[in-house]
């Protein structure tokens, strides 16, 4: 194996500008391969005969590590350019380095940032949520790396074909046309905070998702815009990653409709989500060790725990099947009323929170439920 050219990404990033970022992919960490990389970069120079004084012709800054992998920039992109990749190529290949040179997309694409596509991107869609226990997952790294290492492999499959992939981590962003290598993505499990979006050039798809990890909870979320399925297909799709994202490990998750993706865990998803039924998303979030026992609010689909559903009144009218052991996909029989339309009938929530009674958090049952961190009893058994 050696160091490959991604040519047709990088022709296809070509039409943004003169000047192009580049990304070395790897599995191996930046700073074992950036001494060997400045190194072929040399030699690169040398083999398409740039003179000394000449070296900045291509490559215009220094190379910067990422969560990408290295990146550096040339500019401007011309044949000598072309040229001088190849070098690159095949020196890195010499030096035993397996990997890819692709392109990072410095502004984002028209199909980001056109009016009719933002303002599209603004309108509401189907989006999940999963939370997971922070205690256990800040004890476990390891399993922590596993849930992430799930996730995205679960997201890689799940964006289109011809699509664009941005991703910010740790605020540190990049965008890559196409799939995203998995080794670019798997670099950036560690990330406290990650958000990834992938849209395809017509503007009227666009799928994302994002992981929150750096405050009392521990959030992922997925958001689908699609045109070309209807709003019950993408609930289907997005149902399929609920079921799919670690649920042995869930404490609580649910589908609602929402404008764009929260990068600041259960607060903001439930600020621009529809809110808790009876308390405020402060308070709900108050008492995140009891996710799995307490719920904001009812939904037409949600992956609930034995603890949940022990508190329930009457679920006749809801299907429930079991996905692991003490986790079970609850589902309205009648999915249409409540995700056809952006906002459901308050007639039927109403009945859904009668429905799922003592497991809807309220004022009187915060002091309850509480986190250690905020004075509370902590996690309760049973």
């Amino acid at each position: 194996m050696g160091t490959r050219l991604d040519r047709k990404g990088i022709r296809e990033a070509l039409g943004w500008g003169e000047e192009l970022g580049l990304v070395l992919a790897t599995d191996a960490p930046p700073e074992q391969v950036l001494s060997l990389l400045t190194e072929a970069m040399a030699r690169a120079d040398d083999a398409v005969g740039l003179p000394s004084a000449d070296r900045d012709e291509v490559l215009n800054g220094p190379v910067v590590p990422t969560p990408a992998g290295l990146r550096f920039l040339v500019d401007p992109f011309d044949e000598t350019a072309w040229a001088w990749l190849d070098q690159l190529a095949q020196q890195l290949t010499r030096a035993r380095i397996a990997g890819t040179i692709t392109a990072e997309i410095s502004t984002p694409s028209p199909a980001w940032t056109h009016h009719s596509s933002a303002r599209r991107y603004d309108d509401p869609a189907p989006l999940l949520a999963l939370a997971y226990p922070k205690t256990a997952l800040d004890a476990d790294p390891a399993a922590t790396e596993a849930l992430q290492a799930r996730i995205v492999d679960h997201l890689l499959d799940w964006l289109p074909e011809g699509s664009f992939t941005r991703v910010d981590a740790d605020g540190a962003g990049f965008v890559l046309p196409g799939r995203a290598p998995r080794p670019a993505l798997h670099r950036v499990r560690g990330a406290d905070r990650m958000w990834l979006g992938s849209t395809v050039r017509d503007p009227w798809q666009r799928r994302e998702a994002s992981w929150e990890q750096l405050f009392g909870d521990r959030v992922v979320c997925a958001r689908l815009y699609d045109l070309s399925l209807t709003r019950l297909q993408q609930i289907e799709q997005l149902t399929g990653l609920l079921v799919a994202w670690g649920p042995d490990m869930a404490m609580y998750g649910f589908l609602t409709i929402r404008r764009g993706v929260p990068l600041n865990g259960m607060i903001s998803l439930l600020q621009e989500a529809r809110s808790p039924a009876f308390v405020k998303p402060k308070q709900y979030y108050l008492c995140a060790d009891n996710y799995d026992a307490i719920v904001a609010d009812a939904h037409g689909i949600q992956l609930l725990t034995d603890r949940h559903l022990a508190r329930a009144r009457d679920l006749s009218d809801w299907t429930i099947t079991e996905v692991v052991p003490t986790r079970y996909l609850v589902q309205a029989k009648n999915l249409e009323p409540w995700y056809a339309t952006d906002t459901p009938d308050p007639e039927l929530v109403a009945q859904a929170r009668a429905d799922f009674g003592d497991m809807i958090l309220t004022p009187e049952t915060v002091p309850l439920h509480k986190s250690a961190r905020w004075g509370g009893p902590g996690h309760l058994h049973g």
